[in-house]
């Protein structure tokens, strides 16, 4: 290879990796708060910007937030408590109110950075806003917190104080998102 050759290789794999380090989607990170106007559609819901954090939704929610330009559902609810704690048929309504639905199923002891990539895929994909919900929002708190971290560059603590805001509290879930982040 001659000197000019390596040269232009050299630019060729810098260009490729800065679309690889590009292609992940731009979005606005402040501090989650309660959103008051959907509080009664939702057991916990808080905004951040295009984000909204919840527990278990109402049809009504979830018809309200496709209205306010959510496009994606994440749903964080193992099959068993989907059934037990949801009286409709999620996937099929979202899917009817034209959104799409995706499921992280998760619980503290099974959180894994494989569900945290899954989430950031779903996120760098979305065209709109995304709402992400468990039974309560401790779950969706957790994620986003790892997820802020992990995908994002928050340090640690400032990830756990973010997802706080969108629902995390104290015990089992932070201890998990620690665990999973390897801090």
């Amino acid at each position: 290879m001659t000197h000019k050759t390596g040269i232009v290789a050299m630019v060729f794999a810098v260009l490729v990796l800065q679309g690889c380090a590009g292609s992940r989607k731009t979005i606005q990170i402040g501090k989650a708060e309660p959103n008051p106007e959907l509080s009664e559609q939702f057991n916990n819901v808080f905004q951040d910007g295009d984000f909204y954090f919840a527990g278990i939704p109402t049809e009504i929610g979830l018809a309200s937030v496709s209205q306010r330009g959510v496009a994606v559902i994440v749903n964080l609810l193992p099959a068993e408590q989907q059934a037990s704690r949801v009286s409709f048929d999620e996937p099929v309504l979202v899917k009817s109110l034209g959104m799409r639905y995706e499921s992280i199923p998760m619980v503290p002891s099974t959180f894994s950075t494989d569900d945290i990539d899954r989430l950031a895929a779903i996120i760098d994909e979305a065209e709109g806003r995304v709402l992400i919900h468990c039974a309560s929002s401790n779950r969706v708190g957790g994620m986003w917190a790892a997820y802020l971290h992990r995908h994002r560059g928050y340090d640690l603590e400032e990830a756990i104080e973010l997802g706080m805001a969108a629902g995390l509290r104290p015990g089992r879930m932070i201890e998990a998102v620690k665990r999973v982040v390897g801090q």
